[in-house]
């Protein structure tokens, strides 16, 4: 599950302004984690993916779950 997330994060273009921002510009796993927004179930594995490529891992853990849950 989480090698579908991570790739499916590097397939698609940055988000938009007001979500994360471009690549390269670093965020702290708390930063990503205000950026998660269940009710946007794209945005949301978007941003479990990209938690994940920048080894916050207690992060894709919780979220990745409780969206697994939710998203059933």
């Amino acid at each position: 599950m989480l090698a579908c997330f991570a790739s499916y994060g590097c397939q698609h273009p940055s988000l938009t302004t007001g979500q994360l921002p471009q690549p390269g510009i670093p965020l702290t796993c708390a930063e990503f984690e205000a950026h998660i927004n269940m009710r946007d179930r794209i945005e949301t594995l978007r941003a479990i993916a990209k938690a994940f490529s920048n080894g916050c891992h207690d992060t894709v853990i919780t979220y990745g779950t409780q969206a697994q849950t939710e998203y059933r």
